[in-house]
């Protein structure tokens, strides 16, 4: 069971919850008229066996006793917050570790942990309020009881003191709903920050996607925390059915200037559609205003099997995560934003694809990162705080490579060739690859942190590392 299959100092956060989610029907064929924008292709590791320099790339936390990480990266004015799936822990830009990290186990203690499991981490840094904020969810399936734990750092200091903060997830209004909430999504805009989650029965069956809404100023004073709690968001949607409305991405809105939050998501694929939010009004005494409406891409579908590993017939499990956004960023009218989907050049291969869409004008660019030797998957992107040039990091693998973090960029308005960060030195023994990777801009206005996880080949569950690339 995913959260419960316990090996030899080993626990499974991933499986059958992410393998029983919902397989739509196809949107629409009103969403899907209309031409496709240009999509281009590029052969990614072009240069796989060199590990291209950026200003900085280290390691980040090793092996811990769950898998996979889910890793997530955050940076403030002079360190840096990473979150695998059992703990945060603090580096300098430059890579040395700091202390002040912590077990979310321990972290939480005073919110009352007992019997419930902590598991996929997100944190972000918040340049209006100088704060970091993380979220984790937990689950106990004795009891039935599933709930957010959020955290604000007092300080742009994550290792000086954090508040602290336990949401019972299943309460929505005056009823409770008696799910818990799976892989949650962070994003923050000038007044609120937003968590959307995956509500799974306790048997393992997908329902929908659910949107949390905090209070900053609340949160950041210890005043008061939660301010709305939405329905199911494929209610409040007119763009195809409820099964179409899940892994909705909030943004990270990196433009000050923007007082609405901007969410996506995609299909299950085929289709030709990416879902754009718009949600109004957030972190006040009202409810916001949940709007969507559909963003017409280059047709996308889905892959047949999981990717191969190098030394080993054990795929490296992907699937399960394909057609599903797992990143975005919003700045100056366009969301940046990319997912996981069939290769167009290799069969039943996988590719990356990044979407750049303007919300002013409802178009959207698309570039494929692919090959016919390797699989890509599990991107993460984000551009500069103060320019548009962005870094987009995916993990790889093939037949002849163990699985391994690359990255690319956009400068300027092109492409750099993409290449390795991070070479894996051995197989992820039992093929559990992280839901997602991770990317944060620099509060400095030029540097963006991307973070990936790569093989190790260890023992039992301690075969995956993290990689952290400042550029």
């Amino acid at each position: 069971h995913p959260l419960g299959r316990v090996a030899p100092s080993r626990v499974d956060l991933g499986g059958v919850i992410e393998e029983n989610v919902m397989v739509p029907t196809a949107p629409p064929p009103d969403e899907l008229t209309g031409p496709s924008p240009p999509q281009e292709s590029q052969d990614i590791l072009q240069q796989a066996g060199t590990q291209q320099a950026g200003d900085a790339t280290f390691p980040g936390t090793a092996a811990t006793s769950y898998y996979p990480p889910d890793p997530d990266v955050a940076a403030g004015p002079t360190s840096l917050v990473e979150v695998v799936n059992s703990q945060f822990d603090i580096y300098s830009k430059t890579g040395s570790k700091l202390p002040g990290g912590n077990v979310f186990k321990t972290f939480f203690t005073s919110l009352d942990t007992t019997g419930q499991t902590l598991f996929d981490p997100r944190v972000v840094y918040d340049n209006v309020s100088s704060r970091f904020f993380m979220v984790v969810s937990s689950i106990n399936r004795t009891t039935k009881q599933s709930f957010l734990f959020i955290a604000v750092s007092t300080s742009t200091n994550p290792a000086s003191s954090w508040r602290t903060y336990k949401i019972d997830a299943q309460v929505v209004g005056s009823t409770r709903d008696v799910k818990y909430a799976d892989r949650p999504q962070l994003g923050v805009n000038q007044s609120a920050l937003f968590v959307t989650a995956n509500e799974f029965t306790f048997g393992g069956s997908a329902s929908y996607a659910r949107l949390y809404t905090f209070s900053k100023k609340g949160l950041i004073a210890g005043t008061g925390a939660l301010t709305h709690v939405s329905g199911p968001l494929y209610s409040l949607s007119s763009s195809g059915s409820h099964t179409n409305q899940f892994t909705v991405e909030p943004g990270h809105v990196l433009d000050t200037r923007t007082p609405t939050e901007t969410m996506v998501n995609a299909y299950y694929g085929p289709a030709q559609t990416i879902i754009l939010w718009r949600v109004v009004g957030a972190g006040g005494s009202t409810n916001p205003t949940i709007t969507s409406r559909p963003v017409t891409v280059p047709s996308y579908k889905q892959f047949a099997t999981d990717a191969p590993q190098k030394g080993t017939t054990t795929l490296v499990s992907v699937r399960t995560n394909q057609t599903r956004i797992s990143s975005a960023a919003y700045r100056d009218g366009h969301v940046y934003t990319a997912m996981t989907t069939a290769s167009s050049v290799a069969a039943n291969g996988s590719a990356v694809r990044f979407y750049d869409i303007a919300t002013g004008s409802n178009t959207a660019t698309s570039q494929e990162f692919t090959s016919s030797s390797y699989w890509a998957y599990n991107p993460a992107v984000t551009p500069s705080l103060g320019n548009a040039d962005l870094t987009l990091t995916f993990g790889f693998s093939g037949t002849n490579w163990y699985p391994s973090a690359s990255y690319v960029q956009r400068l300027s308005g092109s492409w750099t060739t993409a290449a390795a960060m991070a070479l894996g030195g051995g197989t992820v023994t039992d093929g559990r690859f992280g839901d997602y990777a991770g990317a944060a801009a620099d509060p400095d206005g030029t540097h963006r942190y991307v973070i990936q996880e790569y093989g190790t080949g260890g023992s039992g569950a301690y075969d995956w590392r993290t990689s952290i690339m400042r550029k």
